[in-house]
């Protein structure tokens, strides 16, 4: 019976996975993917100019691969993304590459 109350209470409250879409144009344009958003982890992706999140964890998007940084390429960091919001690259960088994801 506990396990039947524990399955319909999280049913209930909506838990869902991170999402994050990411397009190749600004302003959610053009062709999408979804990113394979894994735990304390960074992942590499194709070029892309743009993306959504729907989700509840922190992420930092990257214009290097890898998810590195240097002095002057520093990351987007998002520690409260705004749910279907869309995100676009700033006009003087050229894309983002990279995203790593912290649940």
């Amino acid at each position: 019976m506990k396990s039947i109350a524990l399955l319909l209470a999280c049913a209930l409250s909506g838990i869902q996975a991170d999402e994050l879409i990411y397009y190749s144009r600004a302003g959610c344009q053009g062709m999408s993917a979804m990113a394979d958003l894994k735990p304390n982890s960074c992942g590499n992706y194709y070029d892309f100019k743009s993306f959504k999140y729907y989700g509840r964890g922190h992420l930092k998007i990257y214009q290097l691969r890898k998810c590195e940084e240097t002095d002057t390429i520093k990351p987007l960091v998002l520690n409260s993304p705004i749910q279907n919001h869309c995100y676009s690259v700033d006009s003087s960088l050229s894309a983002y590459r990279s995203i790593y994801f912290k649940n």
